[in-house]
């Protein structure tokens, strides 16, 4: 199954449940299984798993394409905590969860970082991210991505924007666009110089395009 398929169905499926007003968009599933698929990630950290959207459809992909992925998540709040084992169903048993970074060991290291949530502690991520990882933001937290942009002075960083309006099955308002992405890249290899030029590139033509409508 294409990723875009599994972030679709996995954004049908969650806007049916209760706590729903505050999944990730469709756009950012699209984009964070694409980054996860074609970088071949095996270890994520999510700081906000919230009911468990993105966590599911990086199963859900994982399942499909037969491949083992490592899936650290941080969340406090107790009406998530309470659901994500019926929401997650037989994926709940992969993910680890802690309630916040600061409980991690500094020895494991993440290929993707993944940010939906608030942490008083983001100055952990230094000790958590591998040398060349990549982190992403579910929307866009000013705050946070300012702070990490210090963290890691020499990361480069893009918005990787939607063209389309969100899908009238969704609990977002359809007359709005769907939310993106903060992609950064921490310490670039030339594949990911690349790899943030196609992007960039592609969020100013969708820039010029949505003023266009």
């Amino acid at each position: 199954m294409r990723t875009d398929n599994i972030a679709i169905e996995t954004y049908r499926y969650y806007s049916t449940l209760e706590g729903n007003q505050y999944i990730a968009s469709e756009f950012a599933l699209k984009v964070i299984l694409e980054i996860i698929h074609h970088y071949k990630v095996k270890n994520i950290l999510e700081l906000g798993v919230g009911i468990g959207s993105i966590s599911y459809s990086v199963f859900e992909y994982a399942q499909n394409s037969k491949r083992d992925i490592h899936y650290v998540g941080t969340e406090t709040n107790l009406f998530c905590l309470d659901v994500l084992p019926k929401y997650l169903n037989e994926f709940y048993e992969k993910l680890t969860i802690y309630n916040e970074i600061r409980e991690l060991s500094d020895k494991d290291k993440f290929d993707v970082i993944i940010i939906d949530g608030k942490d008083d502690n983001m100055e952990f991520l230094e000790k958590l991210i591998s040398k060349n990882g990549i982190i992403l933001i579910e929307g866009f937290r000013i705050n946070q991505l300012n702070f990490i942009r210090e963290i890691f002075p020499n990361s480069i960083y893009t918005r990787v924007i939607s063209n389309y309006k969100n899908p009238v099955y969704g609990p977002i308002s359809p007359d709005n666009y769907a939310g993106g992405v903060q992609l950064i890249f921490v310490d670039p290899t030339l594949k990911q110089k690349m790899n943030y030029l196609t992007y960039r590139i592609g969020t100013a033509i969708k820039y010029r395009l949505r003023a266009l409508k």
